[in-house]
């Protein structure tokens, strides 16, 4: 039997993707919170309303911000905190603002220091940092903190 032959012998289940966003447990000061991972946002974000759950103390600025298709808005400050996803731990920082629809989002500048890989073909994120590399499964719905 040839090795082409062999391949066409091979069957799986067809596995389904992600086609919305894509969201992960993660922990911020030890409190479980669900998060969105946007390629797309260059920063950290944290929702104004959940900074006081997570323990965050924000430092205030008067700078705005422009999302695309969205009128500018306030950012209220920044906060450090302690990030943990899966394995992988660092301290962070997160602009606080007005989060409608979600209480934290990590960016490129997330995916950049942890060498993070978004793999939704597999339904989660490879992280690749050295000092914790880990894989770390996401769901396509999410629950904010109350």
């Amino acid at each position: 039997m040839i090795p082409l032959q062999l391949l066409n012998a091979i069957t799986t289940e067809k596995q389904t993707h992600f086609k919305d966003l894509m969201y992960m447990t993660t922990w911020v000061n030890g409190r479980e919170v669900m998060t969105m991972i946007d390629t797309g946002a260059t920063n950290n974000f944290v929702s104004w309303h959940v900074t006081d759950q997570l323990g965050l103390v924000v430092m205030k600025n008067s700078m705005m911000l422009k999302a695309i298709n969205l009128d500018t808005m306030p950012i209220y400050g920044s906060v450090v905190g302690s990030l943990k996803v899966g394995t992988w731990q660092a301290e962070w920082n997160f602009m606080v603002v007005n989060l409608d629809d979600f209480d934290l989002i990590l960016g490129i500048e997330f995916l950049g220091l942890a060498k993070a890989f978004v793999t939704p073909h597999i339904k989660g994120i490879l992280i690749g940092d050295e000092r914790s590399p880990c894989f770390v499964t996401c769901c396509p719905k999410v629950q904010m903190l109350e």
